[in-house]
């Protein structure tokens, strides 16, 4: 197991919803796209968003979903319901 591995099983999860607005990140999806889809405010999804980048020790957005997609959170084949 890596070190990037090892810190995020001792970090916080990220939870089924963050992982989700996550994904829609990943697939280059606005907050404001993704809030529609996901029927939540735009403020909402900005706030998972920074949550999500903080859980993963990201430096951005763009970093945090790098991250997943490295440490197996997402995948390139990943499908949402």
């Amino acid at each position: 197991m890596g070190s990037l591995d090892r810190e995020l099983l001792e970090g916080e999860p990220l939870t089924p919803r963050e992982i989700e607005v996550l994904y829609w990140a990943a697939e280059g999806d606005t907050a404001g796209e993704t809030a529609a889809r996901l029927w939540l405010a735009e403020e909402t999804v900005r706030g998972y968003r920074k949550k999500i980048t903080r859980k993963l020790r990201g430096k951005n957005l763009p970093h945090a979903v790098a991250i997943a997609l490295r440490s197996g959170i997402l995948s390139s084949e990943q499908e949402t319901a």
